[in-house]
């Protein structure tokens, strides 16, 4: 891979909730990278295991492949956007060889709770789902990910993993990859965006909205995602299918009081993700 192509494969996510995260990791050994898996100890047990999987061939000119983290029954990692506290995943694939684009998704999370804390994330295993352009279509590829995460139970653990998978790959576990892929949300389509509705709270101490969803699919939980410098909490609602949206978090330095917003919709067996422009300076 050239200069060019190296530039576009680091993928860094920042969160705000690394707080209680870092405090707890600051008490851990340091963590050495090891070859697909991770090495860090707990209870004489690994904390948690890093490879990569893949369905068998191209599909659209891109491989379908995934990262896998596996931990410790009880344990979670974090979502882009870890919530009140944790740190977010950090993929790189500078190391590839004929891979012009990898793409990281991000299946819906789950609320989990820390010490009273809200993060947002996944327990005991995750399939992160990365769609691998080619450089060349009609050359083998060499797909290596070198991923910084952390772990979490009664304590957080750093970790630092690298793992390789020549593509095409032999094994084929397209079920898996095709379920990872499935947990990824979708765009609401055009209709669906009406069951959305997203009010301001008259009278509220910060920008407020109240989200409602009408939607025939099943909702459980509502994320938001938001550019850097904002944050936006959600809250379940007093009234089934409803949720609080606060901006918790405003830019020091901002052009325009209107903030793209990203929520995602978690769902089963359908996630959604839709954004909404919001007024943080309007007074309802």
């Amino acid at each position: 891979m050239n200069a060019k192509q190296n530039s576009i494969h680091k993928i860094s996510v920042v969160g705000r909730g690394i707080g209680l995260c870092l405090v707890l990791c600051a008490f851990c050994t340091s963590v050495e990278p090891g070859s697909a898996q991770d090495i860090p100890k707990s209870s004489g047990s690994d904390v948690a295991s890093v490879r990569l999987i893949a369905a068998g061939a191209m599909a659209d000119g891109r491989y379908r492949t995934g990262v896998v983290i596996a931990m410790a029954s009880g344990s979670h990692t974090y979502w882009k956007q870890p919530g009140d506290a944790g740190v977010p995943p950090v993929f790189a694939f500078n190391d590839s060889t004929n891979v012009a684009k990898a793409e990281v998704l991000f299946p819906a999370p789950a609320r989990i709770t820390e010490d009273g804390l809200d993060a947002f994330g996944y327990t005991d295993r995750v399939v992160f789902p990365v769609l691998v352009t080619p450089a060349n279509p009609k050359m083998p590829s060499s797909l290596h990910v070198d991923l910084s995460y952390a772990v979490c139970n009664k304590i957080c653990m750093p970790g630092h993993s690298t793992a390789d998978l020549a593509l095409p790959a032999k094994a084929d576990v397209t079920d898996v990859v095709d379920a990872a892929f499935a947990m990824v949300p979708t765009p609401l389509s055009p209709r669906e965006h009406k069951d959305l509705t997203v009010t301001p709270v008259a009278g509220a101490k910060k920008p407020t909205w109240t989200l409602a969803w009408t939607g025939k699919a099943p909702i459980s939980d509502v994320f938001a995602d938001a550019p850097e410098g904002y944050a936006f909490d959600t809250k379940a609602g007093t009234r089934p299918g409803t949720w609080t949206l606060v901006a918790s978090q405003l830019a020091l330095v901002t052009t325009s009081s209107i903030v793209p917003v990203t929520l995602t919709l978690a769902g089963r067996p359908q996630s959604f993700v839709a954004t909404r422009s919001l007024d943080v300076a309007a007074k309802p």
